[in-house]
């Protein structure tokens, strides 16, 4: 697939880098009419690779996949208690 658009994302969740992996993979292979080809990788980083032939699939998906980012983030950091890096508890 040569596709028109693509987009190459670089995400360090810091010590939530294989939960947050894991959750957002999962949601990749089980979503198999994803208009957008998407790749990704997780070593000391997550690294998500995105292609698509219509610019607007290629946002979307990115924008669909920041914010489970995101939310699997605060749910594990939820979960676990933890603070925030300025040692403040997080707030919605």
């Amino acid at each position: 697939m040569t596709s028109k658009f693509s987009a190459s994302i670089t995400v360090d969740a810091s010590h939530r880098n294989k939960a947050v992996f894991e959750s957002i993979n999962v949601d990749n292979r089980h979503y198999p009419e994803n208009p957008t080809k998407t790749t990704m990788s997780l070593s000391h980083v997550i690294t998500i690779k995105m292609q698509s032939d219509q610019i607007s699939h290629l946002r979307a998906g990115l924008n669909s996949l920041l914010r489970l980012i995101l939310a699997s983030s605060d749910s594990i950091e939820s979960a676990a208690g933890a603070s925030s890096p300025d040692g403040k508890k997080r707030t919605a």
